[in-house]
């Protein structure tokens, strides 16, 4: 149920209107045509030769000196955004209309003079048509700006150490649809003739740096750049001029008070994503206490062979494994959907397999539908439980979770284990950076050698230089000491030891350009793109 804010004046919108590439787009498997509505094909931008990779950095309007500081005493028990909205999805124009509420807490000691937010839906062009914000007393906000994914919101009124602030935000999406190549790998926010998926679909709060600075991530062509900080998340979904058979998946507390309504209530989390199809059934079973839920269409499945079965299988075994591993699991409910665009992606709570993973199971278990469902699964510790900066250090989560295979079949299959290091792994040797961010790559197939593969490599050597037990006593540490954070490679690097952080000095000269000086010492206590960056 959406906890009302009480507004009484809604604005009237306008109505009308970074998928985690695992395998590589040269591995075959290419998805087949179907004939869609008529839509814009995306074309990815060029690369900037010297862009800056911080975007629109804005310093604060200093304060006037005759201004009175405001004081505050906000519940500091509640997280520090939380996210309220009422969207209304009309399904043959497949165009949402939003009605966003966001409650800040300024936990910082600056007084801001603006709120900035990561607007993901505005990543791809002709999607987000935004309209207006509205303060808490149901006055339209002037001078709101949106360039690119930074959405700048100037305040009449500094906010304060301590204080709160309610926005609400107006913005209507025309769905773009979902094209059956590595050129529609944001399916996740869009939609084919059997599936549409809300993924990053609401703008959340930006990263605020101090000193009047908000850091909101360039965009890029390769790889993934969000990295929300988590938030509470109650939206109310309707949908208009459905088909009757239409089923919805999503994360979190889930309810149907009406019909053509669903809610979602999801505590603590980096975004809350929907997936809407009428061509799906649905499959689920227990794991360790969470309930495994599984949407997959029926009529994708090779003769005689059951992937629906086999991704569950999985998913049911990699959540115990990794909960072993890496720490709990923090929700009662995972959700798999079996997606419509090459590959996979990661929200908190849920995970999208591509299609084509299930089409073209072998019927083994040393296939990608294992590797991918075991690979995406994991992303709930790296990137749902324990977040990063994407762009400019996407081995935080994209080698932990690569390496995190590796622990499946060691567990569940270790007959496959050397299957895997040679298929997997050791056929696309490469010399780059583990440490590389994905501004440094103009191709996926470099991205991936280098950050995900050599990646692997890097935590091997650790593991065998360690020994096992240090070895996920360092990763548990990680994840406990930065539950609900951005973390930074400091963060990782800090989490061990000191003597077993000098003991694999080597190992880090070996794959990372950072000097120990930028990954040595003290874990950091908020995250600072800044030194990222260096």
């Amino acid at each position: 149920m959406l906890k009302k804010l009480g507004l009484g004046i809604w604005v009237g919108l306008l109505f009308g209107v970074m998928a985690c590439n695992l395998s590589g787009a040269d591995e075959g498997n290419a998805l087949p045509t179907r004939t869609l509505p008529p839509a814009a094909l995306f074309t990815l931008p060029p690369m900037p030769s010297q862009a800056p990779l911080v975007a629109g950095q804005i310093n604060a309007t200093p304060i006037p000196t005759n201004t009175p500081e405001p004081v505050c005493t906000s519940d500091t028990t509640l997280r520090q955004v939380r996210y309220e909205a009422e969207a209304t999805l009309d399904w043959p124009t497949q165009s949402v209309q939003v009605q966003q509420t966001t409650i800040y807490r300024n936990d910082s000691q600056d007084y801001l003079h603006e709120i900035v937010f990561h607007a993901e839906p505005n990543h791809l062009p002709d999607i987000m048509i935004f309209a207006q914000v509205v303060d808490a007393d149901g006055h339209v906000i002037e001078g709101v700006t949106l360039d690119g994914t930074r959405l700048s919101v100037p305040l009449q009124d500094k906010l304060g150490p301590n204080c709160e602030i309610v926005l609400h935000l107006n913005f209507s999406l025309k769905l773009p649809a979902i094209y059956d190549s590595y050129g529609g790998r944001w399916g996740y926010l869009g939609y084919s003739f059997r599936q549409t998926n809300l993924g990053l679909w609401l703008p959340t709060i930006a990263i605020y740096e101090g000193d009047g600075n908000w850091y909101v991530p360039r965009e890029y062509n390769i790889g993934e750049q969000t990295m929300p900080i988590a938030g509470d998340y109650d939206v109310e979904l309707t949908v208009v001029n459905a088909p009757p058979s239409l089923q919805v998946a999503g994360p979190g507390e889930v309810a149907q008070p009406e019909n053509n309504v669903w809610t979602f209530n999801l505590e603590s989390a980096r975004d809350l994503s929907i997936s809407l199809s009428d061509a799906v059934q649905k499959t689920s079973a227990m794991a360790g206490g969470v309930l495994v839920e599984l949407y997959y269409f029926p009529d994708n499945a090779p003769t005689g062979l059951n992937p629906a079965g086999h991704a569950l299988d999985t998913a049911q075994k990699a959540l115990v494994v990794f909960t072993q591993s890496y720490g709990p699991y923090p929700y009662d409910r995972l959700v798999i959907v079996e997606g419509d665009f090459p590959d996979g992606m990661e929200f908190t709570g849920m995970v999208f397999v591509s299609e084509a993973w299930f089409r073209t199971w072998s019927g083994n278990n040393n296939d990608w539908l294992t590797i991918i469902t075991a690979h995406e699964i994991s992303h709930q510790w790296w990137y749902g439980l324990v977040s990063n900066d994407q762009g400019l250090n996407p081995y935080l989560d994209e080698a932990l979770a690569t390496y995190s295979e590796l622990l499946f079949f060691e567990r569940t299959d270790p007959e496959r284990v050397n299957w895997w290091w040679n298929f997997r792994i050791l056929k696309h040797p490469t010399e780059d950076a583990v440490d590389s961010s994905v501004y440094n790559f103009t191709a996926f197939r470099g991205y991936i050698d280098a950050v995900y593969l050599r990646g692997v490599l890097m935590l091997q050597d650790v593991r065998d230089m360690v020994g096992d037990a240090a070895f996920f006593a360092w990763l548990k540490t990680y994840v406990a000491n930065n539950r609900g954070r951005i973390a930074t490679p400091s963060d990782l690097w800090g989490s061990l030891p000191p003597d077993e952080f000098t003991l694999v000095a080597e190992i880090r000269r070996t794959y990372l350009n950072a000097k120990d000086s930028a990954v040595a010492g003290e874990p950091t206590q908020q995250f600072n793109p800044s030194q990222v960056a260096e």
